[in-house]
């Protein structure tokens, strides 16, 4: 098969045009100053198109890699920073939970009250009846898991809400 003159000029510019695609997707930038040679084109350590030979180039994505991969270990670390906010609310929710406990020990000796890192279970004879949680995150209200009532307050409450949650079951 015999391609004609028109259809040499359209394969050139196809193949013209992904090559300029893949330069371009390299993300390696220009160097302005191609005709001054300094110590790093010299080190093969320059990041313009005239020190590039095949190791430099896999270096350079490498390099690349490790550099966005740090910058997002930078970003998480922000993040983390971000969340010690978070971590010093769930400590002071965690010193509630403990003042509540004890003030519920107090005040409702015929239960049982189990501390847990994030909730209080309140038991009668060893039976789970109420779980007491402290997230303002979650919306303020009751809901029954399995036998047990969960109920979830954003501020510390009295004995006597409590009460009212255990003589409503």
């Amino acid at each position: 098969m015999i391609i004609s003159g028109i259809w040499w000029l359209v394969i050139n510019f196809v193949i013209l045009a992904l090559l300029y695609l893949i330069a371009t997707s390299c993300n390696i930038p220009k160097n302005n100053h191609s005709s001054t040679i300094n110590n790093d084109t010299l080190n093969g350590t320059s990041k313009g198109f005239s020190s590039l030979n095949p190791a430099n180039f896999f270096q350079q994505r490498k390099a690349n890699k490790h550099l966005k991969a740090r910058q997002g270990m930078q970003k998480g670390l922000k993040k983390s920073t971000s969340d010690t906010t978070s971590d010093t609310n769930a400590q002071n929710d965690n010193t509630a939970l403990q003042k509540l406990s004890k003030h519920l020990e107090n005040k409702l000796p015929d239960y049982q009250i189990q501390m847990k890192k994030n909730h209080i279970n309140i038991m009668k004879a060893s039976k789970k009846l109420l779980m007491v949680t402290l997230d303002k995150n979650v919306a303020v209200g009751s809901r029954k898991l399995g036998s047990m009532t969960v109920v979830n307050f954003h501020k510390t409450p009295n004995h006597t809400d409590i009460l009212a949650q255990l003589n409503s079951q």
